[in-house]
């Protein structure tokens, strides 16, 4: 299933080589989330997965940063449903391109692999009371956009 988060906020910074990024903290509500299909994006909005009325942001707050050679590995706390997680976002190298008014944008994609019962996201579902027909892996692809400043 693909979905997409509209209301994303955050900040990063670049090393002074522009290759590794670092600082990165970021805020998403989770009342952003779309699959297209309104009646998913309401149950994965729902108690028995996201609960967005009791926990209405995730957030990713860094610790450290590794260049790799072909990019950056982000270790950090990812906080989400009423659980932190430590977890790592495998970051591409950032590409540079101009941006609105002149400025520069710089983008960065990557993605992170959670385990989503280590996090304690449960999809209820009728027909299987052990959770089991909803993979645990989950693969989250992220685009960050930042403006020089």
């Amino acid at each position: 299933m693909e979905g997409r988060f509209s209301g994303v906020t955050g900040r990063f910074k670049l090393d002074p080589s522009g290759k590794t990024v670092q600082n990165l903290e970021s805020t998403i509500e989770v009342q952003s989330l779309t699959t297209g299909i309104g009646y998913r994006d309401e149950e994965l909005k729902g108690d028995s997965f996201l609960r967005a009325g009791r926990f209405p942001e995730i957030s990713f707050s860094s610790k450290q940063s590794d260049s790799t050679g072909s990019g950056t590995k982000v270790t950090g706390i990812l906080k989400l449903g009423g659980s932190s997680k430590q977890v790592v976002f495998n970051a591409g190298i950032p590409e540079f391109q101009k941006g609105s008014r002149g400025k520069r944008q710089v983008v960065v994609s990557g993605y992170v692999d959670i385990k989503r019962n280590a996090l304690g996201l449960k999809l209820s579902n009728p027909r299987d009371k052990d959770d089991n027909w909803l993979g645990d892996d989950v693969l989250v692809v992220v685009t960050l956009i930042g403006q020089e400043i």
